[in-house]
């Protein structure tokens, strides 16, 4: 009869069949978790029962001092026992055949992740941790068992160093990008205990599958609609610099200056342009970004575009009066709208092109009136035709003024005064 005991039980027997591999990702991460959780409780446990026990036969307070002074557990005796051990072997050859097929997912955003922000495998095995218990809460128990504290079921650095083999901690300064980007929440836990981490929550939905706006940017940012370009638009120029800056798969930082009063189209622009390069455009209002805010959302809003591979717009009044001059790396393209007669400080690292969004002539502002307000053809002939030729209203007056249904071209002239008081709506969201 075979003699089973708390550490040869967590090793599978010889030739035990192998569980189907799942094809997610995520299967495959939590199956490496709980293998690697399995090896690491069983060293464990094979070094407690080489603690003598004091004439005890239970483990007692005396039992757990003696231990520790021990020193059994150490990263080189588990190493040594993980690669000579002949009863975990099985173990070992399931752990690599799980990691290998890991890595080598063709769809995994883990993967993707660290590719894009350069995660050290320390990085990417504690997030890697944090995400699994935040998808299988249930972790916890095993995890205040790799703690050896029953109110530590959370993720420390010591765990996450133990139980993917580097060392008894993270080298983890601040300026990682784990800890540079925000992936990682980290949280004060009370004295004299460990901080606990914690996935970012837009960060874990992105590792789930979701491609959804982060909380963070709230009301300041929108994925901007694509529209229909406007015929006096030069597209091609912008379209042609980022091409030529991009060559060769470079990643030099553009920042291209769309140049217009409001109302003008700018955000419109700046998305067709982007569309053109086989990128969506996330805009973002700087007026609605408190000063206090502005690190944290500038860090998110340039995480979401390397995240989903979008273009940045910035927009509103303070946009050139914001600091800039970040820790993090910014996406490498983005748009800045201003007025004609505002010009943006140089950034280091960064090719400016300034592009200006044309006005109308005569004949365009009447194709326009007609196209996004059909109501101005119920007008009377002749006041329409004072008001194409008097009044130099952007595409975003114009779409406004057909929007409210005016009757009549006197009625559209005092909506077109009043936009100019900002009386009729933000006119610059086009």
């Amino acid at each position: 009869m075979t003699e089973h005991n708390a550490y040869t039980d967590l090793l599978p027997p010889p030739g035990a069949v192998q569980p189907e591999r799942q094809e997610t990702d995520l299967a495959l991460l939590l199956l490496r978790v709980r293998l690697r959780a399995r090896r690491r409780i069983a060293w464990m446990r094979r070094a407690w029962q080489q603690v003598p026990q004091n004439g005890s036969a239970t483990h007692d307070y005396h039992t757990e001092v003696d231990g520790y002074l021990a020193s059994h557990d150490t990263p080189e005796a588990e190493a040594a026992w993980q690669e000579f051990e002949p009863e975990v072997q099985p173990l070992n050859q399931e752990i690599e055949e799980v990691e290998t097929a890991l890595r080598q997912h063709p769809a995994s955003r883990l993967r993707l992740l660290g590719q894009i922000f350069g995660l050290s495998e320390a990085e990417a095995d504690l997030l890697q941790a944090c995400l699994a218990l935040s998808v299988e809460p249930n972790l916890g128990k095993v995890y205040a068992y790799l703690n050896d504290h029953v109110g530590r079921g959370f993720v420390t650095e010591e765990m996450s160093a133990r139980l993917y083999g580097h060392g008894r901690s993270l080298p983890l300064g601040p300026e990682v990008p784990l800890r540079a980007w925000g992936m990682l929440r980290e949280r004060e836990n009370g004295r004299g205990e460990p901080p606990l981490f914690e996935c970012d929550p837009h960060l874990r939905n992105w590792l789930l599958g979701s491609d959804g706006l982060d909380e963070v940017l709230g009301q300041a940012a929108h994925f901007h609609p694509l529209r229909e370009p406007l015929e006096n638009w030069d597209l091609a120029t912008p379209v042609r610099f980022i091409q030529k800056m991009m060559e060769g798969g470079q990643r030099q930082r553009l920042r291209l200056l769309v140049s217009g009063p409001p109302g003008s189209g700018r955000r419109s622009f700046a998305a067709y342009v982007a569309r053109q390069l086989g990128m969506p455009l996330l805009a973002l209002d700087c007026d609605r970004i408190p000063t206090e805010r502005w690190p944290t959302v500038f860090l998110h809003a340039q995480r979401q575009a390397f995240l989903n591979g979008c273009a940045l717009a910035w927009s509103g009044d303070s946009v050139l009066e914001k600091d800039w001059r970040l820790p993090v790396p910014g996406f490498h393209l983005q748009f800045f709208t201003c007025e004609p007669g505002q010009f943006a400080p140089p950034l280091p690292g960064t090719a400016d092109l300034r592009v200006e969004i044309p006005s109308f002539s005569s004949d365009e502002r009447r194709a326009l009136w007609r196209r996004f307000a059909p109501v101005s053809a119920n007008w009377d002939a002749t006041d329409f035709e004072n008001l194409v030729q008097r009044y130099q209203a952007t595409i975003g007056q114009i779409v406004a003024v057909g929007e409210k249904g005016a009757s009549s071209a006197a009625e559209a002239t005092g909506l077109l005064r009043a936009s100019t008081r900002h009386q009729i709506g933000s006119l610059a969201q086009l």
